[in-house]
C-alpha cells in the first residue's frame, strides 16, 4: 500500500520523504500531510504545520491546534485592548487597536482556510488512492 501512494505521489510530483512506515508530504509554505501505516493494516492521516509558517510562527501544530491557539490569542488580546484604550494615555489608540486587531483577526481567518484546506484536500485525495487499491 505505501508502494502505492508513492507512485502516485511521484506521478503528480509531490515532494515529500518516508521515515519508517511513514510518508510526509510536503504541501509547501510549512505544511505537512503525515501518511502512517500502522502494523494492523490501517492508514493514518494526518497535518502538521511546522515551524516559521503564517499562523503559528515558530511553533510546530496540527492546523487544528493552531486554530484554537489563535482564537485565545485573538481572545487575549480582545480582553486586553479595553484597558490600553480606557487609559487617557493611550486614548488617541482607538482606531489603530480596532483596525489591528480586524487585520489580526483577518490573517488568522485567510491562512486558517488556506491551510486547512489544502490539507483535507490532500487527505481525502490519499484516501481515495487507498481506497482505490
Amino acid at each position: 500500500m505505501i508502494e502505492l501512494i508513492k507512485n502516485k505521489l511521484e506521478k503528480y510530483e509531490y515532494k515529500y520523504s518516508e521515515h519508517n512506515d511513514i510518508l510526509s508530504i510536503n504541501m509547501g509554505l510549512s505544511l505537512y500531510v503525515n501518511v502512517e501505516f500502522k502494523e494492523n493494516g490501517k492508514v493514518k492521516v494526518s497535518d502538521k504545520l511546522k515551524g516559521w509558517n503564517f499562523l503559528t510562527g515558530m511553533l510546530s501544530m496540527s492546523i487544528k491546534a493552531s486554530m484554537i491557539y489563535q482564537t485565545i490569542g485573538l481572545f487575549v488580546i480582545i480582553f486586553l485592548l479595553p484597558y490600553f484604550i480606557i487609559s487617557k494615555t493611550h486614548s488617541n489608540l482607538l482606531i489603530p487597536a480596532l483596525f489591528l486587531l480586524v487585520g489580526m483577526t483577518a490573517w488568522i481567518i485567510l491562512w486558517s482556510f488556506y491551510y486547512f484546506i489544502k490539507s483535507e484536500n490532500m487527505k481525502k485525495q490519499i484516501i481515495f488512492w487507498i481506497e482505490q487499491k
